[in-house]
């Protein structure tokens, strides 16, 4: 890891456990053993290093990653789809970088006046335009009731997302389980009878 991405790994961790304004250049090179004139090498302020963490991070925050050729090949079985595609969100969602980044987004919302700050309504817009690209599909195709998209897909993601926030700060089967539960409950309510 080169100074730089060790600056930005550090800082992740930083900002999501402190915030932007309880994280210093100081605790930062404290946290990375680098000297405060180094660090201004990289970056010539907090803010930059904020920003450029944000990018760093938040930029794979929305699902498409998941979602392998493997697994779109499975959309002619849709709750299968489905059930894979939950896992592998749930297995990406507990990994420490997606913790940290979801933490960096929801602490760093309201704190910022004069920093541009990646919302959560711009992550979550990015995730459910893949879902509603998803779903068009299966409604297309008859495996889905005629339901107004955008309703359909927030009915499906954000009980998702909601899950994700509860289980932040845990490592536990019961994530997964519980998010194999609402697919189940989501499906049976949306699920064509023809």
């Amino acid at each position: 890891m080169n100074t730089r991405e060790k600056l930005l790994n550090t800082s992740l961790q930083l900002f999501s456990r402190l915030g932007y304004s309880g994280t210093s250049i100081r605790k930062i090179a404290k946290e990375t053993g680098i000297r405060e004139s180094a660090i201004y090498n990289h970056f010539p302020s907090k803010k930059e290093i904020f920003i450029h963490t944000q990018k760093l991070f938040l930029r794979n925050f929305n699902d498409s990653s998941v979602f392998t050729d493997d697994l779109l090949n499975n959309l002619s079985n849709p709750f299968k789809f489905l059930t894979d595609v939950i896992t592998e969100l749930v297995k990406k969602w507990e990994t420490n970088e997606s913790k940290l980044s979801l933490k960096l987004l929801l602490l760093s919302q309201d704190e910022l006046e004069d920093i541009p700050v990646i919302s959560i309504k711009e992550r979550l817009d990015d995730s459910k335009a893949i879902w509603k690209m998803i779903f068009g599909e299966l409604i297309k195709a008859g495996y889905v009731k005629e339901i107004d998209l955008d309703q359909l897909v927030n009915q499906f993601y954000n009980p998702l997302f909601t899950l994700r926030i509860q289980y932040l700060n845990m490592n536990s089967d019961s994530f997964l389980e519980e998010a194999k539960s609402h697919l189940d409950f989501f499906w049976n309510a949306v699920k064509s009878e023809a």
